[in-house]
């Protein structure tokens, strides 16, 4: 009488996986991206319908940037694991030569500052790299399992979103690095407003002006890094500042205006140049 090999069913094998795949810290890193993103459109839903500043907005928003803060602290926690705490916080101006670090404080900053207002630009970068991640671990980890896919299905699903990321990868990279740049403009047009309508002299606006200008200057900040780091967010703000003067050197622009803008200019350099972090 022959003994019987008990074969795993495809249900089975998909349970296993997941097991496996529960027991890495991966696996919750893709599940806070994948949070992130669902939370993203149920508050792009609310805030089109609502508004923005309707508590369903407020609350998508809360749990999408929540869920992303999520992700940069697992994937910080990997990284100096292995270190004594007290080496880490000894060298903090080194720890934030780290691009995760640098996100991660500028996501607890929109956590903190941005809780209540709801901005949706600021998603937007994080979105960015949350979809690729996100497809990349499916087709890592995931298609590979998918008890109700054939076998060349799975084969087809993994060379197409291959494909996909490796065709795509630098151009999702540089529209991070835009949405990054553009966030400036999210705050300093509310600068101007509240310069204009002298919003800044009221008590009545403190609270929101504080607010607008601690983003402002937090977003500057963590774009002058990312000028350090990233050619691609170089290149962008290269090529605006190219833009921005060759406009202002038309002759329909006033020249009280050319050099209000030229000064201001001079003086964002000035001081943005003296923010540096040692080298590696």
């Amino acid at each position: 009488m022959s003994d019987k090999v008990a074969v795993a069913s495809p249900w089975q094998i998909a349970y296993r996986q997941t097991f496996q795949l529960a027991r890495t810290p991966q696996f919750y890193w893709f599940l806070s991206h994948l949070a992130s993103l669902t939370c993203l459109i149920l508050h792009t839903v609310a805030a089109t319908f609502r508004g923005p500043h309707s508590p369903a907005a407020l609350k998508y928003y809360n749990y999408s940037i929540s869920s992303t803060i999520v992700t940069y602290l697992i994937v910080v926690r990997q990284t100096y694991r292995a270190r004594p705490v007290s080496l880490i916080f000894s060298q903090p101006l080194t720890l934030l030569k780290d691009d995760n670090v640098q996100y991660l404080l500028l996501a607890l900053v929109f956590r903190v500052f941005s809780a209540r207002s709801g901005n949706s630009s600021t998603l937007y970068p994080f979105a960015v790299f949350a979809f690729f991640h996100c497809l990349s671990y499916v087709n890592t980890n995931v298609i590979g399992f998918v008890p109700v896919l054939t076998k060349d299905q799975k084969a087809r699903y993994k060379a197409t979103i291959g494909h996909f990321l490796k065709t795509y990868n630098e151009q999702s990279l540089l529209v991070a690095a835009h949405m990054e740049v553009l966030l400036v403009t999210a705050y300093v047009l509310p600068v101007v407003k509240m310069v204009i309508f002298l919003q800044l002299l009221r008590p009545a606006y403190f609270v929101r002006n504080l607010q607008t200008l601690v983003l402002l200057a937090v977003v500057l900040v963590f774009n002058k890094l990312r000028f350090d780091q990233s050619k691609y967010t170089r290149a962008l703000v290269t090529q605006y500042d190219a833009r921005i003067v060759q406009t202002l050197s038309l002759p329909v622009v006033p020249p009280a205006l050319r050099n209000t803008v030229f000064a201001l200019r001079q003086t964002l350099i000035h001081y943005l140049a003296k923010i540096q972090l040692p080298r590696k």
